[in-house]
């Protein structure tokens, strides 16, 4: 299964909100903290033109709040139909 990746701050509050949903959701994910990780932050920010936390990795996409999912309920649908997509397709 792919690794979902969180691209989080400290102080985002909406970060905490969205790892907290995944939690509860069992949905594992690997957290990285922007200021721990800022040459690949910089590359995000570069291709999506938006330094905006939480941004999530999975596969090739990102998904950032307010542009891609307005709260982690759909941002959780997002990703459980995207696993269920890559299942099925592995079975094949």
């Amino acid at each position: 299964m792919t690794k979902i990746i969180i691209y989080t701050q400290l102080t985002c509050h909406y970060c905490k909100v969205v790892k907290d949903a995944l939690n509860k959701d069992n949905i594992e994910f690997e957290e990285r903290l922007i200021n721990e990780h800022p040459l690949a932050w910089k590359k995000i920010t570069n291709l999506t033109n938006m330094p905006t936390t939480p941004t999530i990795h999975y596969k090739d996409n990102y998904f950032i709040a307010g542009r891609d999912f307005p709260n982690p309920d759909i941002l959780i649908s997002i990703l459980k139909l995207l696993r269920t997509i890559e299942t099925k397709l592995n079975k094949e």
